[in-house]
């Protein structure tokens, strides 16, 4: 009886979260009615009760012109109850510096998992200007490291390079490079060096 009046309770909540700490304690009750995090009921939970801000309850931009590029690009790899709020972090490599100018992008986002874990995880995007922002056109698979940088866009592809561990070093302390190669066209990932 207790457990059936706390899901309606919880069934009245608003759809969206309102802070960081909302937004976890939405994601605590469902892993509660509906866990463990596998189970495809408490995905369902997550993104039926704890969504996204809508459009009117978006964060301002910020000052950079940009906006917000950690919510824009949790809410585009769908990681709004997946990844810790307010513990990721975004990199944003654009084919120009000024947001009116820029048409494509690659945005990385590295976040840790509710749940746990012992490593920050990555998801990768590219996306294109649409008539009402950027907009993801598909993950990119095959890229790795941190510290994406020196974005070079030529043609339909787009080189970037990361830093990522050389053999034998720690996973704490990189200190090799790696550049790859994205094909806009195919979404192919290519690396041309590194460790």
């Amino acid at each position: 009886m207790r457990r059936a009046a706390l899901a309606l309770c919880l069934a009245a909540l608003p759809a969206t979260a309102q802070d960081g700490m909302e937004l976890q304690r939405c994601v605590w009750r469902c892993l509660s009615e509906f866990g463990p995090a596998t189970a495809p009921a408490y995905h369902q939970c997550v993104a039926d009760r704890c969504a996204a801000p809508s459009a009117a309850q978006a964060p301002a931009p910020v000052s950079n012109g940009w906006g917000d590029l950690n919510g824009l690009l949790m809410q585009s790899f769908g990681l709004h109850g997946v990844a810790i709020p307010g513990e990721g972090g975004s990199y944003w490599l654009p084919d120009a510096v000024d947001p009116g100018a820029a048409t494509t992008a690659l945005g990385f986002y590295y976040y840790i998992p509710v749940g746990g874990g012992n490593a920050t995880r990555l998801s990768v995007g590219h996306f294109q200007r649409t008539r009402v922002g950027f907009t993801l056109v598909r993950p990119v698979v095959g890229i790795f490291g941190q510290n994406p940088r020196d974005p070079v866009f030529s043609g339909t592809t787009v080189e970037v390079t990361t830093t990522m561990p050389r053999p034998g070093e720690p996973r704490c302390c990189p200190t090799g490079q790696v550049r790859w190669s994205y094909d806009r066209r195919t979404g192919a990932v290519t690396q041309l060096s590194g460790p």
